[in-house]
């Protein structure tokens, strides 16, 4: 028998809902109300403590009226967390349409439900899936811990609760993405923010998943070709080299280890650092090694203050030979490195063995690199040493308080969008705070394009092309700052350049900051300008290195039908602001997206009063109306006709066109009937004389 305990009746929003053997179930969803759960995101795993027990925190916005907030958390997995008993109070008195709290869950991987409720009427129930209470460590060391490409026939987790955060930051030191987006790990993937492939880290989750039956999150830093002075140096100088002269990212490597220290580990908690790293000592600066033991101990001790933990839990490996230094003791590891990392181990607090890796794998196929069948032998070697010895003796260091949420965003204004080569050009950036709190801690970048000089930063600081601004204190709710700095065109052509919020010390409701200028997201800003002699250069600010993938542009068009057309057309002025008597040239691109090609297509063009001076190679005129025709369009295909034509006076002449005729027919629109119907066989294009 299937016993329903229905928590509440129909609501003045029409919504019934019943935990049903455990399970919840909706019987409809409201339409007018809107929970959205800005953290935890969907895969996220929270460090949980040595009583198998993790506060999760939950945070976002609710429907307006909301005053109480609850949360539901059921388990997926036989044996993998503990459904709760009912409804948990998780916010008593939400503020301004925003609700946070903590509740405590078991260790597990859950489906979390989330209900709103105004005086006991259930308003909305919003399902987040999965959410993780397990563990999380840091990778950090040199490549064998990283990963290398090409894959080295890696082997990625079988069970969907191993996890990472897969972006990829080659320089940012500033911040981090927040709050961060979990997915499972892949074979070729990004275990961020430095990792490549799922290397042995993959073979390794799987292990701990299947032996402790909770999800397991990493975070890898690691750093191919780093000596341990490269990290050392990095906490205390802007840059680090290789001995053989190749500089590393300013505060690069230790600049990622610290950013998920204090941007994601403050959200997630940590289990440990697992620290491989050695094999790139003996072709450093002395191959003695002298200072490693001071240098691990040094960076351990830098990364706890960071993370303001000090007994933060590490685990090195001893690590120290390739295929050549192998052979230089006979002890077959590379003995000053290999007795360092012991000694690190044994004199330093929370420092624990990991595994011996220099029996491992040996030989490797380039003579330093794990691959294969040995990435599963160091796999299943670091998962001897995670025992439960360890975990008992390893107090983990546990999530902080999630930030409050508030909502920037930026704009951009400028004097003028049409300039003479050299001529100054005021740019204001302006950051506005729509939020219910206080926002603090921001910075903005904004990144010039080539041929582009800033003679006067204002707020920002200029650095290769960058302009970086910290705004002091805080922006009250609604308040708004504005940004000037002065710009000049040093060639002729298009400018475009950007802004992006890259930090604060709050969530933001609706954007993530640092995700670089692609995302279309309401914390960046594009500008453009053009210098007055016309030019076909468009100067463009890059998109950073460190963006944030975007997701593939899926069509949301019908399959073609093989036996008809579909003509789109769209009108293309070469110059949108002329002068009195300046030719123009205005193309007529036609564009065949069904499954048949079409044949015999005319195209019209209706010239605006005031414009004359026609030629074409293709298309003719009669009085005001230009008409052409186009023999064949493959299915798939282009064709693009065109016209020149001047204006007699100043004003905003509109071009407009459309299809006339087409065999087969077209499958979503009329031809030759008319120019202002919205069918995508019409265009329309409008230009500025002066």
């Amino acid at each position: 028998m299937l016993i329903c305990r229905l928590f509440r009746q129909w609501t003045s929003r029409g919504f019934v809902a019943a935990i049903c053997g455990g399970l919840i179930t909706s019987f409809f969803t409201p339409v007018f109300a809107q929970i959205s759960v800005v953290f935890p995101t969907p895969q996220t795993v929270i460090q949980r403590n040595n009583a198998n027990q993790a506060q999760l925190w939950v945070e976002g916005q609710c429907p307006p009226g909301t005053n109480q907030i609850d949360v539901y958390l059921e388990a997926t997995r036989p044996g993998g967390g503990v459904n709760s008993s009912s409804f948990m109070l998780l916010d008593g008195s939400p503020q301004n349409g925003r609700f946070r709290g903590a509740v405590t869950v078991q260790g597990g991987w859950y489906n979390l439900y989330v209900r709103a409720t105004q005086n006991g009427s259930v308003l909305e129930i919003k399902k987040i899936t999965p959410i993780g209470i397990g563990e999380v460590f840091v990778i950090a060391g040199q490549s064998n811990g990283q990963g290398v490409l090409p894959n080295r026939n890696t082997t990625p987790p079988t069970d969907e609760r191993v996890v990472t955060v897969p972006h990829y930051n080659h320089t940012d030191t500033i911040r981090l993405p927040m709050p961060p987006q979990f997915e499972r790990i892949t074979t070729d993937g990004v275990i961020g923010p430095r990792g490549i492939t799922s290397w042995c880290w993959g073979v390794l989750g799987d292990s701990l998943a299947k032996r402790l039956n909770v999800p397991i999150a990493f975070y890898n830093t690691a750093w191919s070709g780093t000596a341990i002075r490269n990290w050392r140096e990095s906490i205390t100088q802007d840059s680090t080299a290789t001995s053989w002269g190749e500089f590393f990212r300013p505060k690069m490597p230790y600049g990622n280890l610290k950013r998920v220290l204090q941007d994601y580990v403050a959200l997630t908690g940590l289990r440990a650092v697992l620290w491989h790293q050695g094999e790139a000592e003996y072709y450093d600066t002395n191959p003695m090694a002298p200072n490693y033991y001071n240098d691990l101990r040094f960076v351990i001790a830098q990364s706890r203050a960071d993370v303001g933990y000090a007994n933060l839990p590490w685990m090195v490996a001893r690590a120290s030979i390739d295929m050549f230094t192998r052979t230089l003791y006979p002890s077959k590891r590379y003995e000053p490195v290999w007795n360092a990392q012991t000694q690190v181990i044994q004199t330093t607090g929370r420092v624990f063995f990991g595994p011996d890796t220099d029996t491992l794998d040996i030989p490797r196929n380039d003579g330093v690199h794990l691959s294969g069948t040995g990435l599963i032998k160091v796999a299943n070697a670091w998962n001897r040493a995670l025992s439960a010895d360890f975990f008992n003796a390893a107090t983990p260091l546990l999530p902080q308080t999630t930030p409050l949420i508030t909502d920037l965003s930026l704009a951009g204004s400028i004097t003028n969008r049409v300039v003479p080569i050299g001529e100054d050009v005021l740019v204001t950036i302006s950051l506005k705070n729509s939020g219910e709190y206080a926002a603090s801690g921001i910075r903005i970048r904004c990144q010039l394009p080539n041929n582009l000089a800033c003679v006067n930063p204002g707020q920002f600081t200029l650095s290769n092309g960058q302009l970086l601004a910290r705004v002091g204190g805080t922006l009250t709710p609604g308040g708004l700052t504005t940004l000037p700095f002065v710009v000049r065109p040093l060639a002729n052509g298009t400018f475009r350049l950007a802004a992006e919020i890259i930090r604060s010390d709050q969530f933001d409701e609706d954007s993530r900051p640092n995700t670089s200028f692609a995302d279309g997201q309401d914390d960046t800003v594009w500008i453009d300008f053009r210098t007055l002699e016309a030019s076909s250069s468009v100067f463009s600010a890059p998109i950073s290195v460190n963006a944030v993938a975007l997701p593939l542009v899926t069509s949301n068009q019908p399959v073609p039908n093989p036996t008809q057309s579909d003509l789109s057309l769209l009108a293309v002025s070469d110059r949108l602001a002329v002068a009195v008597g300046q030719p123009m040239r205005v193309s007529l691109v036609v564009t065949n997206r069904g499954g048949s090609a079409a044949t015999n297509v005319q195209v019209q063009c209706v010239l605006p009063p005031g414009v004359g001076s026609f030629s074409s190679p293709t298309l003719t005129q009669s009085g005001q109306t230009v008409s052409g025709a186009v023999s064949s369009i493959p299915a798939g295909g282009t064709a693009t006709v065109w016209f020149q034509v001047s204006s007699t006076g100043a004003g905003s002449p509109l071009f407009k066109a459309q299809i006339v005729s087409v065999n087969p027919t077209d499958s979503n629109s009329a031809p030759n009937n008319g120019y202002d119907n919205g069918e995508d066989d019409t265009a329309q294009v409008a230009v500025r004389v002066w």
